[in-house]
């Protein structure tokens, strides 16, 4: 897909242009207000979240986080303030972000970036099309600067109107002119390296390496919600992805080859065997095994989620690393039982997402958001909530 700013970028902040001068503004919805108390772990209490499980966001500020929601074509920003807690959302329109070729665009992942927001956007299939996406940069009140132009990409067989680079964009990952991608690139999802450019004061990228997925991995991170991609910063400023192979591990990315770490939580390993197919029997499995389902980065840490399942209860462990030094250095046990849960790491609190069952629900709904306090989940331990 070629993003020009003449062919479509233009009408797209133009009509953006319209709606923001016609009093377009992000509605405000007062919800229970909470304090948060002194503890390590406290709900935040609102009723607006996302359709479908997974944390698909990122931190605005100390006290401020964003979360798209795909499935409502919409982004929901949250407040968290020592007097209470606030939801913020933008009212639902017709699109939440316009597109030449789509009546529905749906934002699947938000990252921060600078002074805003890179957000990946999905325009569904269509007669012509079997989705495309593209990368919008956003400043921190939602209002889109410019469009980011993909590589150069091959244009498919029948498919003489337009060059499609990425069918659909589930994660991003930016770490300063750095970015990673968990893409549908054709037909499989693959984990993508490009590098952020200025050229003439539009931002593109270039391909650095793509890396496709080992056997087996596909249907893990195609059907799981699995948190893949995650950063560190400071002097050992680097990006990291969670793989599976016959046992899971992290891939050091910016490497021409293969690099991987030694360390990695026993917990989970070798993978389950899961059965073939997008299935109910599939979740059975998934649901009552032991193995890792994300890797975050936070300061110069990475740490790994990992579930258990112990006489029919789940369990949620956090298994930290340290990368230079390539060890694991201490555990956190989550307080939470949920059969879903992904999670935000955050300067001042850790946002815990508990989503549904796939067997209750198709969609694994987030059923409520906890806030952890950054130095209790650091610090290692059992974490409780009052």
């Amino acid at each position: 897909m070629r993003l020009t700013a003449a062919l479509v970028w233009l009408p797209l902040l133009a009509r953006w242009l319209a709606l923001t001068s016609s009093g377009w503004t992000i509605a405000l919805a007062e919800e229970t207000a909470r304090s948060i108390p002194s503890s390590a772990c406290a709900e935040l209490r609102t009723s607006d979240l996302p359709r479908l499980g997974r944390i698909r966001g990122d931190w605005l500020g100390p006290r401020r986080f964003v979360l798209a929601d795909p499935k409502r074509h919409r982004m929901l920003a949250y407040e968290v303030s020592d007097g209470g807690v606030e939801s913020i959302r933008a009212p639902v329109w017709g699109s939440w972000l316009p597109a030449a070729r789509a009546v529905q665009v749906e934002p699947t992942y938000a990252t921060r970036f600078r002074d805003g927001l890179v957000v990946a956007a999905h325009s569904p299939p269509g007669p012509d099309s079997s989705g495309e996406a593209q990368l919008v940069l956003l400043n921190d009140e939602f209002t889109p600067v410019h469009a980011i132009r993909w590589p150069s990409a091959a244009r498919p067989v029948g498919q003489p109107e337009r060059e499609v680079y990425a069918g659909l964009v589930s994660q991003v990952l930016v770490s300063g002119e750095r970015v990673a991608l968990l893409a549908r690139l054709r037909e499989t999802k693959a984990i993508v390296e490009l590098t952020l450019l200025r050229t003439d004061g539009v931002n593109s990228l270039r391909e650095d390496a793509l890396w496709q997925p080992l056997e087996g991995e596909y249907p893990i991170i195609s059907h799981l919600p699995i948190r893949s991609l995650a950063a560190t910063e400071g002097t050992n400023r680097a990006m990291y992805a969670l793989r599976f192979a016959k046992a899971p591990f992290i891939q050091v990315l910016g490497h021409p080859s293969m690099q991987r770490l030694s360390a990695f939580p026993e917990s989970g390993t070798p993978l389950p065997t899961f059965p073939e197919g997008f299935s109910p029997a599939f979740y059975a499995v998934a649901e009552s095994a032991a193995f890792p389902v994300g890797l975050y980065g936070h300061g110069d840490r990475l740490y790994v989620l990992s579930r258990e399942f112990v006489d029919g209860v789940t369990l949620w462990e956090l298994h930290h690393l340290d990368p230079v030094k390539d060890r694991i250095v201490g555990r956190t046990r989550l307080p939470t039982n949920a059969a879903h849960v992904s999670l935000l790491p955050g300067e001042k609190y850790w946002v815990l997402e508990e989503s549904s069952s796939f067997v209750d629900d198709g969609f694994r709904q987030p059923i409520r958001l906890l806030l952890l306090d950054s130095e209790a989940v650091e610090a290692g331990g059992e974490l409780r909530c009052d």
